[in-house]
């Protein structure tokens, strides 16, 4: 899947337990042990996805949901809450406070791994993130991915011009597309953004750009 999640938990061998799965599943995991270094963790680099426990040693889950979703920067973090229990009530608050889905500890692992595609895929679908393959741009952060490593050093005009090309998978943009993202931004040299693209994605294998202003640009996969 290549995306990015964060598992918050503060039980050694549930952390473990459920980091192996997600892994196995092709998720990239980070761990925190606390709401103190979730946070840290969320602020330094945003997951695309926050798997988050209920009961932590410095607070509780509860108290860092709000407190992201509080925060302009965090707000549209996509959350799963993991809980020990199956009370109606308890989801029902957590879900005004803003958590997007919840999975109990008793929960499959096949089950769990379900959810957590069946969000992915909500997502993608409204647009949170453009996919392919192992390549993911996140567009709350304008940032870009490829198999869990973020690129660096990406340009507005950069994203946009890559975002351009993951919308229309599979067809070619037309030169008329190319015109429009041209005349918004003012000074902006469609040869210099696609070498510049085309040189940082080279160093991961993943996609590559084909194509040009006249016939059209369109992306393959290349990471088979």
């Amino acid at each position: 899947m290549a995306y990015n999640v964060l598992l918050v938990e503060d039980d050694p061998m549930y952390l473990a337990m459920v980091s192996e799965y997600l892994t196995s599943a092709g998720y990239h995991v980070r761990q925190a042990i606390t709401a103190h270094d979730g946070l840290t963790s969320i602020k330094s680099e945003p997951p695309h996805l926050l798997i988050l426990d209920l009961n932590l040693p410095d607070k509780s889950g509860s108290t860092l949901l709000l407190e992201i979703r509080k925060n302009p920067a965090t707000k549209s973090l996509p959350i799963i809450i993991m809980t020990g229990t199956d009370t109606g009530t308890d989801h029902n608050y957590l879900l005004r406070m803003g958590a997007d889905a919840f999975l109990s500890k008793s929960t499959p692992q096949e089950q769990c791994i379900v959810t957590i595609e069946a969000l992915f895929r909500r997502l993608e679908m409204d647009g949170f993130f453009l996919r392919m393959g192992g390549t993911i741009l996140d567009q709350r952060h304008k940032s870009l991915y490829v198999n869990g490593v973020r690129v660096e050093n990406l340009s507005l005009e950069e994203f946009e011009f890559l975002a351009l090309l993951m919308e229309y998978l599979p067809a070619h943009v037309t030169s008329k597309e190319i015109a429009r993202l041209v005349w918004k931004h003012k000074g902006f040299d469609i040869h210099e953004i696609e070498s510049s693209l085309k040189t940082k994605l080279s160093k991961h294998q993943a996609i590559e750009i084909s194509g040009d202003l006249i016939s059209g640009y369109s992306l393959q996969d290349i990471s088979q």
